[in-house]
């Protein structure tokens, strides 16, 4: 599996082997070793997409309510994890889309949705309602409580 090898002061997470979140990158993950590159965010920061390699493109507003396509994207991303593919997923700060997804691709590999979020606290300090004040700390509480209850309706 491929290592993800972004600039030393670049804030970003490993969350578990191969699956990368970060905030919006300075340059093309894939010139970092990533094979996939999800972006939450309104923009992208890939100028081009490398042969062989995927740039997904899901816009999500921070605060609201993830898109349909969630649950299914996170199902194919589990999946090319399972190939040892490298996966990078970003949204603007890193703390609330990008963790949220993360956990939703945990869950699709099996992982208990309590856990999952638990996980993701541990590696990406401060989402998914570790923040105590902040402009989106009600995002992160929101979105595990999406991954909660978004998780026993299956």
């Amino acid at each position: 599996m491929t290592m993800l090898t972004p600039p030393p002061d670049y804030d970003h997470a490993e969350i578990v082997p191969g699956l990368y979140v970060g905030a919006f990158p300075p340059a093309s993950p894939f010139d970092w070793g990533a094979d996939v590159v999800v972006s939450l965010a309104s923009a992208h920061a890939c100028p081009s997409v490398p042969r062989n390699n995927l740039l997904i493109h899901l816009p999500n507003v921070e605060g609201e309510a993830p898109p349909d396509e969630v649950g299914s994207l996170a199902e194919v991303i589990a999946s090319l994890l399972g190939d040892g593919r490298c996966v990078f997923v970003h949204c603007v700060a890193g703390r609330d889309r990008s963790p949220m997804f993360a956990a939703r691709v945990l869950i699709e590999q099996g992982w208990e949705p309590k856990d999952a979020i638990q996980h993701v606290r541990a590696a990406r300090m401060g989402s998914l309602g570790e923040a105590s004040s902040g402009a989106s700390a009600t995002s992160r509480i929101t979105y595990a409580s999406w991954l909660l209850s978004e998780s026993s309706a299956r």
